[in-house]
């Protein structure tokens, strides 16, 4: 999903891949982590070792929250990282965003996750 989103602020923005990664990949992992069965959520869980000094068999309580503890030390280490940007900065319209989305998710406005992905463009508008 993250990467349809960077797709279209790409080649509709002009916005560069690595600073559409900064800008979307933790708040796509937290939106995915609800929605996700829990076999894919644990697969996102096991990438935190990767990122955080805790052993790989460490787990840190249930598979959603390694998951969106996962979420939490990307955006930590974007902005520990001095990564941090902004849609504004790029000069993308609020106006835009449902229609970002609509084009991103298979089902559009229907989607579940819609408001989530909005609201997503917004925190980082």
């Amino acid at each position: 999903m993250q990467i349809i989103v960077r797709h279209i602020l790409f080649f509709g923005f002009g916005i560069p891949h690595e600073i559409c990664s900064c800008l979307t990949f933790s708040g796509t992992v937290a939106i995915q982590v609800k929605y996700l069965p829990d076999t894919e959520v644990r697969q996102l869980g096991f990438l935190l070792p990767f990122v955080t000094k805790i052993m790989p068999q460490q787990e840190i309580g249930d598979p959603r929250e390694q998951a969106l503890k996962l979420s939490e030390t990307i955006a930590k280490l974007i902005s520990d990282l001095d990564l941090t940007s902004a849609l504004h900065d790029f000069q993308v319209s609020m106006f835009n965003f449902e229609r970002i989305i609509e084009r991103t998710l298979p089902d559009g406005k229907t989607d579940i996750r819609y408001k989530d992905f909005v609201t997503l463009l917004e925190n980082i508008y």
